[in-house]
């Protein structure tokens, strides 16, 4: 019941085009995969800033490898990608599951298990084209493997594992701030002992030195170094100034409460995560909470302020402290009088409320922008097939909606920057912009119009 629920909430939206919320970071990921159906590389390629293959530094393109043979038989559809993410969070939702079950009980995995599939904005990410659900399912696939080798310590459980760590630190390298929960455990069930364990180490070492030669490699290949760029120019020199700054935990109280978790929502979390405290196989909880938050400090407050997905990872800490918090509610007796019927009407109170607010908060997520589609639609029926164009816009779901490749120009459009892109390679451009359109009658002295319109004025480069 609660696959078929999770499902049927995520296939709201599946067809929809990448031009919906957070469309910049779909659009990079279906060109991952679009451009490994083209010319495959384990290396993510990108439709800009120059003819391809435009090599970047990110994450290993694990959905777009999944999506690849799909792509061969049945084309580069956005479904398919959009499956293949879904499937990853239903693959997330089973590991929740087990792993909130196994440590806290039977009732607290299931009313985490149910939180997760009902949480909107959870709901929406859950089916996006971006690594993050891939992110979650290895994450948590990694954490419920290594809570099982502590307490089974064998090659299965080992291997599962290191596998699963691996796949969680190459879809993201964020996932490293999550090491702090495997360090509780270790010393939780074993001791300072534990830190001298040799296969413990060969399990640290079989994930982290495959992870670094891998982005070691993609660092030297690629074009653009963004994962190096984030952390060297915004991540680490801001890190105390984030840590300490009164407004980075105002945004990020109201993102939670307002978008992710929302309010009530929220205040159950803080309730629960004081009530994990108690015992001692819960406290994971509060520890998992903590190296959330120290991953989102070292995050900075403008790369959050763009990206909200950067909060998904607060999600399975908060639902399993709420499984938890409710388990030990309907325990709970006064005399002879249970409290189990009134905790459970608490949480169907809690499970409605939370699922309103947060509907109305994120509802306008699965709405769909046409004006890249139109756009994208226009420069096609303009442009050769492999044209390169040098297009007004920086977010890329324009350069992927017209199936080509190229430029972006939005704050570099003038005579100057135009005649680089063109000794570059590129053979149009397309205004599409109000301020772009604000900069045709110069243009146009130097440069043929093929096609101009409220839409698009589009010029012939070469």
């Amino acid at each position: 019941m609660l696959i078929v629920l999770f499902l049927l909430l995520r296939l709201y939206g599946i067809t929809n085009p990448l031009s919906e919320h957070a469309s910049w970071r779909q659009a990079d990921t279906a060109a991952m995969a679009s451009n490994m159906l083209d010319h495959f590389s384990i290396y993510p390629q990108l439709d800009y800033d120059g003819p391809p293959p435009n090599y970047a530094e990110l994450e290993f393109p694990l959905l777009a490898l999944f999506a690849l043979p799909f792509y061969k038989l049945f084309g580069p559809q956005i479904w398919i990608a959009r499956l293949i993410a879904l499937s990853f969070s239903l693959l997330s939702l089973i590991f929740l599951v087990l792993l909130a079950r196994g440590i806290s009980g039977e009732k607290a995995g299931f009313i985490a298990g149910f939180l997760y599939a009902l949480l909107p904005f959870n709901i929406f990410y859950n089916r996006v084209v971006m690594p993050e659900p891939v992110l979650l399912a290895t994450s948590l696939g990694s954490l419920y493997f290594f809570s099982l080798y502590l307490r089974k310590p064998n090659l299965r459980n080992w291997v599962l594992s290191a596998f699963f760590l691996l796949l969680a630190i190459l879809s993201k390298p964020n996932f490293l701030f999550l090491g702090l929960v495997f360090l509780f455990w270790l010393l939780q069930v074993r001791g300072f002992r534990g830190l001298l364990d040799w296969q413990i180490w060969l399990m640290v070492c079989a994930a982290l030195i495959p992870s670094f030669l891998y982005f070691f490699s993609a660092h030297q290949v690629a074009e653009k170094t963004f994962l190096t760029s984030l952390i060297s120019e915004h991540m680490i020199p801001n890190f105390l100034t984030t840590a300490a700054s009164a407004e980075f935990w105002e945004f990020l109280l109201y993102r939670l409460a307002e978008r992710v978790l929302t309010w009530p929502g929220l205040a159950l979390f803080t309730v629960g995560l004081l009530f994990s405290l108690i015992r001692r196989e819960s406290r994971f909880i509060f520890v998992w909470t903590v190296s959330v938050l120290v991953y989102l400090v070292f995050s900075s407050l403008p790369v959050q302020l763009e990206h909200d997905y950067y909060h998904l990872l607060i999600i399975p800490p908060f639902v399993i402290a709420m499984g938890y918090l409710f388990q030990e509610l309907s325990r709970l007796k006064i005399k002879a009088f249970s409290l189990q019927n009134i905790a459970y009407g608490l949480l169907l109170f809690a499970f409605l409320v939370i699922f309103a607010e947060g509907l109305t908060a994120v509802g306008k997520f699965w709405c769909v922008d046409n004006s890249p589609i139109e756009i994208g639609e226009a420069i096609r029926s303009q442009t050769p097939e492999g044209s390169l164009i040098a297009i007004d816009q920086l977010n890329p779901v324009f350069l992927f909606c017209s199936e080509r490749k190229g430029w972006r120009l939005e704050e570099d459009l003038n005579l100057e920057k135009v005649l680089e892109v063109r000794e570059a390679g590129a053979q149009f451009l397309a205004v599409t912009s109000k301020e772009g359109k604000i900069k045709v009658p110069e243009l146009k002295k130097h440069f043929e119009i093929q096609e101009d319109s409220a839409l698009l004025t589009l010029f012939k480069l070469k």
